[in-house]
């Protein structure tokens, strides 16, 4: 993997996060970020005082590292981006900047950098927030040239003044705007989850922000994992139960649904919230998602919330080692733009660690996507609970594997 990247005749060392990946094509930057940099640097870099810059979804820290002679701070999504910015930072001898996450209001600035994302409902909430919460400042943000299309700069123009965008250069576009004019949006609306799907069968609604995973329909791999899940017995006490890579809560939800009775039966003895004989964790690295299952706890589910935790985490890394009894996951298999196994081969492995013994993993995937080896490697083995023309349901006991 390359990490040696030099922009405006200066070299950094950069990595992706988690570092030491697999796959050595990948690297943690793009020409995009060049791009930003190098026209930031030759614009900004003898205007005293120097202008306060905040970016928009800096994913491995590349752009804030190399403008760090700036007052700067950040804004991102991912659990995954803060601690690549903050990883990278440190691994360069600089100090990090404030990370903001995606739903808190962003330090004033100047110059605001966004790096465009695919996720245009995403990219929309991102302008909104810059039209909310800043005032006069200049916008440049930086992409890909197959990002920079018609739709995204009508999303430009509609929140702010004096839109254009660079030639390519690289593969690579600028686009340029102003916010001058009066605010559009409110906080309220800002942080309140604006897409909603419906499953009746399960009794479910499920509200989501704009960087949520199928934030506007029930995924249908999750869908036929929530079909084959197992129920409570009256032996399972001192349960506990992760739903890993959670997204909106889906696989969760459906679970403490279908088991409300047996999980009362548990608690209903017990004084406190902190001696649960039940817990169920939500796990996601995206804060989004966390705030967006939060609400869909309480909405579905309210009388379970106490049983409920809510994790922003890089996969399993802050659970402890032989908690877990049962762990449901529907993985991605891409990270940010890139497609990637290195998530899912994180999630089995850290999966292994924090199951109980003779605890499980049901983990749903597409059929294309061969994970059956690291299932056999990480534990031994596999079976398979259910398959149909697209997904295949896979089943894993943890026995007394070495966890060294």
């Amino acid at each position: 993997m390359n990490t040696s990247w030099t922009v405006a005749n200066t070299q950094f060392e950069l990595h992706r996060y988690p570092p030491n990946q697999h796959d050595k094509s990948l690297q943690a930057w793009d020409s995009s970020d060049d791009l930003v940099v190098q026209h930031v640097l030759d614009t900004y870099q003898h205007t005293l005082p120097l202008p306060d810059i905040l970016v928009y979804d800096d994913l491995f820290g590349a752009i804030s590292l190399a403008l760090n002679n700036f007052p700067l701070s950040c804004v991102v999504d991912s659990y995954v981006s803060k601690m690549a910015i903050e990883y990278n930072h440190e691994h360069n001898s600089k100090v990090s900047p404030t990370v903001h996450n995606s739903l808190e209001k962003p330090s004033a600035a100047s110059i605001v950098v966004v790096k465009l994302t695919k996720n245009l409902a995403y990219l929309e909430h991102q302008l909104q927030a810059i039209n909310q919460y800043q005032e006069n400042c200049d916008i440049i943000a930086t992409g890909k040239t197959t990002l920079v299309t018609t739709s995204v700069m009508k999303l430009f123009e509609r929140y702010f003044d004096d839109v254009s965008s660079s030639l390519a250069k690289k593969k690579s576009r600028l686009i340029f705007a102003k916010k001058q004019h009066k605010k559009l949006v409110d906080d309220a609306n800002l942080l309140k989850p604006k897409f909603e799907a419906k499953w009746p069968e399960q009794n479910l609604v499920l509200r989501s922000h704009a960087n949520v995973f199928s934030k506007d329909q029930i995924d249908i791999g999750g869908r036929f994992l929530a079909d084959h899940l197992p129920l409570l017995t009256k032996q399972d006490n001192n349960f506990t139960v992760i739903d890993l890579g959670c997204g909106n809560g889906l696989l969760g939800l459906c679970y403490l649904q279908q088991n409300k009775e047996r999980i009362k039966e548990l608690i209903a003895d017990e004084a406190s919230p902190q001696n649960l004989n039940f817990k169920m964790i939500f796990a996601d690295e995206s804060h989004m998602a966390i705030n967006s299952v939060q609400q869909n706890v309480e909405i579905n589910a309210n009388e379970l919330i106490n049983v409920c935790n809510f994790s922003q985490d890089d996969c399993l890394s802050q659970q402890p080692d032989n908690s877990a009894d049962l762990i449901l996951c529907n993985p991605p298999f891409h990270q940010q733009n890139t497609i990637t196994t290195h998530i899912t081969e994180q999630m089995i492995k850290q999966s292994a660690m924090v199951l109980k013994s003779n605890g499980v993993i049901l983990l749903v995937a597409n059929k294309h996507l061969a994970y059956q080896k690291m299932l056999k490697d990480t534990f031994g083995g596999f079976t398979v609970l259910s398959s149909n023309s697209k997904f295949v349901i896979y089943m894993c006991q943890h026995k007394n594997v070495n966890k060294g």
